[in-house]
């Protein structure tokens, strides 16, 4: 087989949990032995701005070659950071076909701004176009660019989503190649394990601030109460010789935990803190935990692709992601200390027999979204 060249929209550096999604659907490809160049479309803010498809500057030639040989164009680039000097897909390389498939997986950005270019030429270029466990906007929201997407939602030769909404099927009326499978970062890891029941745990929590970064923070009454949540955690923990751990994906609350946050510290009953740049890492962090706490759906995500029981603290739209994760969910706002204490208890006493169910789980979703891609792609 001739390797195809496919394009994946994620992100590097920005956001583990895109990168957990993509390593979700190569490792699908690989198990199907499909032979292809991964190349990136990086939705990254810091690369794709949200305007960048009606930005005049992006065709000014000035901004092309910004280095040396052009330093009215370096000049202008560093404070207006137009070129992009990033290695993946961008307007430069959407001016021929030169590739076979893109794939859009597991987000809700499918409906933003940034995907327009992308989306695009696959238009123009009539290249097959894959929306792999996408997120869908809750009922009220972002109608203005479901209407604006409608047109790439049809020709996408598969669709198939990440929840269920009354959008789900008003995209199964545009489209009929539109199915709920879950979200493909429950396949990003392949170090499995069976988590038994010993005399000393651990358990990992990840969480964020208010100043964390946008779209992955906590508002100030959700962060208070996550305070409260941890603090009762610490008393059962104690009296149960069980260490604490926070595990942050991102640089801003690391930065926070040893600044405006260090109080926090003590609360981890002798756990530490954990955090890396590379999302690759977080599979050997994770594996040193019995249960894992998390605010973030992929931290989920990757907590039961790996086999290890938890628990997910939900506070937006994103929350039904980790049905298909089989996490174990509660509302931030909603849940008490005693409620998520007892959880963590009723987990300590069956830990091998809910790890053996989540891994269970995902060889059963595996199935269904190994049929899907043999069948469309």
């Amino acid at each position: 087989m001739v390797k195809e060249n496919i394009i994946f929209s994620t992100t590097r550096q920005w956001n583990p949990g895109d990168e957990f999604i993509l390593k979700g659907i190569t490792n699908l490809l690989d198990d199907l032995n499909f032979k292809y160049n991964p190349i990136i479309f990086n939705k990254s803010p810091a690369i794709s701005k949200s305007f960048d498809f009606i930005n005049p500057a992006k065709k000014v030639s000035l901004f092309k070659n910004t280095h040396w040989s052009n330093p009215v164009g370096m000049i202008l680039n560093s404070f207006l950071n137009i070129d992009h000097l990033d290695n993946s897909f961008s307007r430069k390389h959407s001016k021929t076909k030169w590739v076979e498939k893109i794939i859009i997986a597991g987000t809700p950005e499918i409906f933003s701004f940034r995907h327009i270019p992308l989306v695009r030429y696959a238009h123009k270029y009539q290249i097959p176009l894959f929306l792999l466990g996408i997120g869908l906007p809750k009922d009220k929201d972002r109608l203005s660019k479901m209407r604006l997407t409608s047109g790439f939602l049809k020709e996408a030769k598969l669709i198939l989503t990440r929840n269920t909404s009354s959008d789900l099927k008003r995209i199964q009326i545009l489209n009929p190649h539109t199915y709920y499978t879950g979200c493909p970062a429950l396949f990003c890891s392949r170090n499995e394990k069976i988590v038994f029941s010993k005399k000393n745990h651990k358990i990992g929590i990840i969480f964020s601030f208010p100043e964390s970064v946008a779209g992955n923070n906590l508002n100030k009454k959700d962060f208070e109460k996550i305070v409260c949540l941890i603090n009762s955690l610490k008393e059962y923990a104690t009296k149960n010789n069980i260490k604490l751990h926070f595990i942050f994906h991102y640089i801003d609350e690391l930065h926070e935990i040893n600044n405006n946050y260090s109080y926090l510290k003590e609360l981890q009953n002798g756990g530490d803190v954990h955090y890396s740049f590379n999302s690759e890492s977080y599979e050997k962090i994770y594996q040193n935990f019995d249960i894992i706490i998390s605010t973030r759906v992929h931290g989920n995500g990757l907590a039961s692709s790996m086999g290890i029981p938890n628990i997910a603290l939900t506070h937006d739209e994103r929350a039904t992601t980790v049905d298909s994760f089989k996490s174990k969910k509660f509302s931030i706002s909603k849940v008490s200390a005693e409620e998520l204490t007892n959880t963590v208890d009723k987990m300590i006493k069956n830990l091998p027999e809910i790890s053996k169910d989540l891994l269970r789980n995902k060889s059963e979703r595996k199935k269904v979204w190994l049929n899907y891609l043999k069948t469309y792609l």
